[in-house]
């Protein structure tokens, strides 16, 4: 298994409101346009955007 690297990470802006973060072992990417109007996202048990 392998270790996170909590000594670094990143932010890379692709442009608007649309970026993506790198920090120990996760990618979170942001981009409020990335679902149509009245869609829902299913994230897990309860979850929704």
């Amino acid at each position: 298994m392998r270790r996170s690297d909590y000594s670094a990470g990143s932010i890379f802006f692709v442009g608007a409101a649309t970026v993506i973060l790198r920090y120990a072992g996760f990618t979170i990417l942001t981009d409020p346009n990335f679902l149509h109007a009245d869609d829902h996202a299913h994230l897990g048990y309860r979850l929704t955007a």
